[in-house]
């Protein structure tokens, strides 16, 4: 017996198709409003589907994608080496 696996209603909620209307800042708005473990997880979901998606596919995932990234990094900066 297989399981399927199904996209959490977080990630339905929260899918490309939400942000085509709203743009690039309700998109950023909405990272900054999700939980880390929510983050986590919509960056890992995003990026196995962008791993697993057809070439003209990968586009629509990539802003996606990098806008999750840039919330961590921006949440969990670098530390700066003592000079």
């Amino acid at each position: 017996m297989t399981r399927d696996i199904l996209p959490s209603p977080f990630l339905l909620e929260h899918s490309m198709i939400g942000f085509r209307d709203n743009g690039l800042e309700s998109l950023r708005s909405k990272l900054r409003n999700m939980t880390e473990a929510e983050l986590v997880q919509f960056g890992k979901t995003l990026r196995d589907k962008w791993d697993k998606s057809l070439n003209s596919d990968q586009k629509k995932y990539l802003v996606e994608l990098k806008e999750a990234r840039a919330e961590w990094r921006r949440r969990h900066p670098k530390r700066q080496a003592n000079s």
